[in-house]
C-alpha cells in the first residue's frame, strides 16, 4: 500500500470542504458553552480569519437542524465555526501539501505523461483549491470553516438563488461534521491507501454529502428522497449536472485531467453510488458503507462489485533487478485504478467511449516509478484485465499513443502483453526493454 497520493490528499480537502458550524443539535446547549469553545479554538486565528458573529451562528444553527433531520444523525458536540477569506484558505491548503508526497505523486504522473514535467504542481493545486473551496471541515481541529463570500450572501440578503447556494454549501459541510462524529471520518482519512482506494473513499464521502444536499434542496422529505434514489435514470441525470465542464478560463478548467476528472468524479459518481445505497436501504445503508468503504473506483463505477464484495486483484509492484544494478532508485508503488486508467487512455488519444469501454475491463494494477542516476523518471505499470481481448485492445490504444511520442520518448517506451496482463514502460532506456517480458506471468504467453 502506498501513502495517500498528495493530489488526492489535496482534493480530499474538498471532501471535508465547505461551511462549518459551532452549533450542536437542538437538544444541546447553544449558549455560553458553544461560544466559549469557539473562543478558545479561534483566539489564535491568523490574518484573514475571524470568529463567526452571533447573527451568523443563528443562521447556521437553523441549518444544523436541517442537516440533522435530512441525514438522520445528530451532532454529539458543538463544532466551532471560523470565517476565512481566500488567502487564509490558501494558507491552510499549503500547510497540508507535504513536499515529499507532492514529489512522489508528480513522479508517477510525469513519468506516465499525465502531467507536464514543467508544471508547478504545488502552485496549480493551490490555485485550483483556492478557487473551488467554499469552506472546509477540518477533522483534525474538528472545526468548520466558511468562506467569507458564503457568509456575505446571508448578511447581504442577496438573491434567492445565491442564498440557496450558500445554504447548500453549509448543509453539505455539516454532513462532513456528522460523518466525523458518527462514522469515523477523521480516523479514516489518516489511513494509508492507494490513489485508487482514496478516490473511492472520497466518492463515498462526497456522494453522501451531495445526496443530503440534494435532499435539502428538495425540502428534505424522507419519502420523496427514497423515491428519487430508487429512480436510477433520474439520479444519473442529476449526476451529469455535476460533470458539466468548468469554464475554460477557470483554474479548474485549466487543470490537467488527472486533477480535474477525479475531483468531479467524487461528486458525480459518488452521488450515484450513495443514491444506490440509499435506494436499497436508506441512510442506514450509507452509514454501513462508511464502516466498509469501497476500495476501488471500479466499485464506485460498478456498484454491483461493491454489493457482491468483489475486490480488485493485488498485483506485485513491477521492478527489474537490472534497474537497481544500474543505479535506479525505486519509489513506493501505487494502484491507479479503473478511473485513472480511463484518464490515461484519453490522454493517449482514445475517444471517451473507447477509454470507458477498455478501462471497464480493469481488474487490478500496480505502478512503480524508478529514478535514474541523472534524475530521469521511468515508470513500469502492470495492468490486469478480465480477458486477454481487453488487454489486446488496451495495448493497441497505447501503441498508437507511443507512435505519436517525440523520438526520444518513443525510444524509451515499450509495451509487453501476456494473457490478460499489459505492461507499459515509459522513460526507460532501450537496454532494459529486453527484460520486460520476464515481469509477465510465463504461463500467460508473453509476446
Amino acid at each position: 500500500m502506498s501513502r495517500l497520493s498528495p493530489l488526492a490528499a489535496a482534493l480530499l480537502l474538498t471532501a471535508c470542504a465547505g461551511a462549518a458550524t459551532p452549533t450542536p443539535s437542538p437538544t444541546t446547549d447553544t449558549g455560553s458553552t458553544a461560544r466559549r469553545q469557539d473562543t478558545e479554538q479561534t483566539d489564535a486565528l491568523g490574518p484573514g480569519s475571524r470568529r463567526a458573529t452571533e447573527q451568523e451562528l443563528r443562521i447556521i444553527a437553523e441549518l444544523v437542524g436541517a442537516a440533522e433531520r435530512i441525514r438522520s444523525l445528530r451532532l454529539r458536540t458543538s463544532v466551532p465555526v471560523v470565517v476565512e477569506d481566500p488567502s487564509a484558505i490558501r494558507r491552510y491548503i499549503a500547510r497540508q501539501l507535504k513536499e515529499e508526497d507532492l514529489q512522489r505523486a508528480r513522479s508517477i504522473y510525469v513519468a506516465l505523461g499525465m502531467l507536464s514535467p514543467d508544471l508547478d504542481v504545488r502552485g496549480m493545486l493551490l490555485r485550483v483549491m483556492g478557487e473551488q473551496i467554499m469552506g472546509y471541515y477540518d477533522p483534525r481541529a474538528r472545526r468548520l470553516v466558511i468562506r467569507d463570500s458564503v457568509m456575505r450572501a446571508f448578511a447581504g440578503g442577496g438573491p434567492e438563488v445565491e442564498l440557496q447556494g450558500a445554504r447548500s454549501v453549509i448543509v453539505h459541510e455539516l454532513v462532513h461534521a456528522l460523518q466525523d462524529q458518527h462514522l469515523g471520518l477523521g480516523e479514516v482519512i489518516d489511513l494509508d491507501r492507494t490513489s485508487d482506494a482514496d478516490t473511492a473513499l472520497r466518492a463515498l464521502v462526497e456522494g453522501d454529502a451531495n445526496l443530503a444536499m440534494l435532499a435539502g434542496d428538495g425540502g428534505g422529505a424522507v419519502g420523496a428522497l427514497r423515491r428519487l434514489t430508487r429512480d436510477s435514470a433520474r439520479m444519473r441525470e442529476l449526476s451529469q449536472l455535476v460533470l458539466q465542464p468548468p469554464p475554460p478560463d477557470s483554474e479548474l478548467g485549466r487543470a490537467p485531467p488527472i486533477v480535474r476528472v477525479p475531483l468531479l468524479f467524487a461528486y458525480s459518481e459518488g452521488l450515484v453510488f450513495a443514491a444506490q445505497l440509499h435506494g436499497g436501504g436508506g441512510w442506514g445503508a450509507v452509514d454501513a458503507a462508511h464502516a466498509r468503504p469501497p476500495v476501488s473506483t471500479q466499485q464506485i463505477l460498478h456498484p454491483e462489485h461493491y454489493a457482491e464484495g468483489r475486490l480488485p486483484l493485488q498485483l506485485p509492484p513491477p521492478g527489474l533487478p537490472a534497474l537497481e544494478a544500474a543505479g535506479y532508485m525505486s519509489l513506493p508503488e501505487d494502484t491507479l485504478g479503473e478511473l485513472e486508467l480511463r484518464i490515461f487512455l484519453r490522454a493517449s488519444g482514445a475517444t471517451e467511449p473507447e477509454a470507458e469501454m477498455v478501462a471497464g475491463h480493469w481488474t487490478g494494477d500496480s505502478v512503480r516509478v524508478h529514478t535514474g542516476p541523472d534524475g530521469q523518471l521511468g515508470a513500469l505499470w502492470m495492468i490486469a484485465f478480465d480477458a486477454p481481448a481487453a488487454a489486446d485492445q488496451a495495448a493497441a490504444l497505447v501503441e498508437q499513443a507511443h507512435r505519436q511520442l517525440p523520438a526520444a520518448a518513443r525510444a524509451a517506451a515499450a509495451i509487453r502483453r501476456g494473457g490478460d496482463r499489459l505492461l507499459i514502460a515509459r522513460g526507460l532506456p532501450q537496454r532494459f526493454h529486453g527484460a520486460l517480458g520476464s515481469l509477465l506471468d510465463p504461463a500467460g504467453g508473453a509476446h
